[in-house]
């Protein structure tokens, strides 16, 4: 039983670490995208303002 107990913990630790990565690497995709977005939508108005 202790054999199989332990690749358990292991893949509960893995597990956690990996949610917490997926969780950081999202939120820090999500947080570029809004930057991205939000300079484009500038780059976009001031265009179309220098265009009129």
């Amino acid at each position: 039983m202790r054999f199989t107990e332990k690749p358990g913990v292991i893949i509960a630790c893995l597990d956690s670490i990996t949610i917490s990565t997926i969780i950081n690497t999202f939120t820090i995709i999500g947080y570029f995208t809004y930057l991205s977005l939000m300079i484009d939508s500038h780059f976009y108005s001031i265009f179309y303002w220098l265009q009129e």
